[in-house]
């Protein structure tokens, strides 16, 4: 009779792999309850309950159960917006608040209003953005939102307001964004800097720590900016830090300040000569910093 195969020689199973996005939803608080459009009624109305589907039901939420004024309810779970027909219009009334729930943008989709914010001040509120979707508001006002509760995948955020990012939670800023979208894919504007950095400018935002990467902290200020900027000299010391936090093949970088507009992107890493160049920078910058 044959002797047993050892463990070293008894044939491996074949692995089963997750592509990231996917790890990315299941990971996603939107295993819960949620509403997800359906554009069923007219493809443009926020507020229109025909608009939308309740996962515990199957059906659109019932007339009335939305109110404007408090934008939307409480569905403890998530507001999807990844397909069905047309976008959202904007919401003209007011802030959409999105109360304990998770935002998820995809499939193109573009939700937006030029004139308020996107109000993630709750605890338990998380935004998932992918599939080139683009949420453009004025501002974002959030609360605490870990690396857990957040992915930036692919897409744009355009922000128009003069402070991009508010908070409730001052101590609870750092890492409130994990960009996890590839080279090229992710892109935040800010189109308004006419308030002057002092803490408002979206680069100042970057050094005040409120993005990371991949899930790894990008938190300037432990590397002595710890200081609002002043001036482009200042964004440009710390783009030269920024190429030093190189994770995945990829770094966060600022555009300079060009009619207004600031925009962070997610860039490939350089290589040879030019890497070496950008990490020498990098130091020099933070020994001049510190």
């Amino acid at each position: 009779m044959p002797e047993p195969l050892s463990h070293k020689q008894r044939p491996m199973k074949p692995q089963r792999f997750v592509p990231a996005f996917a790890l990315v939803c299941l990971l996603s608080p939107l295993a819960n309850a949620a509403l997800i459009w359906t554009g069923a009624q007219d493809a443009a109305s926020l507020y229109a309950e025909a608009n939308w589907s309740d996962t515990a039901t199957g059906l659109a939420p019932v007339a009335g159960t939305f109110d404007p004024a408090v934008i939307v309810p409480t569905t403890a779970g998530g507001i999807v917006i990844d397909s069905g027909a047309g976008s959202p219009g904007n919401f003209l009334t007011g802030n959409f608040r999105i109360g304990d729930n998770a935002l998820t943008l995809g499939g193109g989709k573009i939700l937006g209003s030029p004139s308020f914010a996107l109000d993630a001040s709750a605890a338990a509120s998380g935004l998932f953005i992918g599939g080139a979707a683009q949420l453009n508001v004025a501002s974002i006002a959030i609360n605490s939102l870990s690396v857990s509760e957040s992915s930036l995948l692919s897409g744009t955020i355009s922000l128009s307001g003069v402070n991009p990012f508010t908070t409730s939670n001052p101590s609870g800023t750092a890492n409130s964004f994990n960009i996890t979208g590839a080279a090229g894919q992710f892109t935040v504007t800010h189109t308004n800097l006419t308030g002057g950095y002092n803490n408002r400018d979206l680069a100042d935002k970057v050094r005040q720590g409120f993005f990371s990467l991949d899930g790894n902290s990008i938190d300037p200020r432990t590397a002595g900016f710890t200081t609002a900027l002043t001036s482009e000299a200042d964004v440009v010391t710390l783009n030269g830090y920024l190429a030093t936090q190189m994770f995945n093949g990829k770094f966060l970088t600022l555009s300079d300040n060009t009619g207004g507009r600031r925009v962070l992107s997610v860039v490939p890493e350089p290589s040879g000569a030019a890497l070496l160049a950008l990490a020498g920078f990098g130091l020099i910058m933070r020994r001049r910093v510190n």
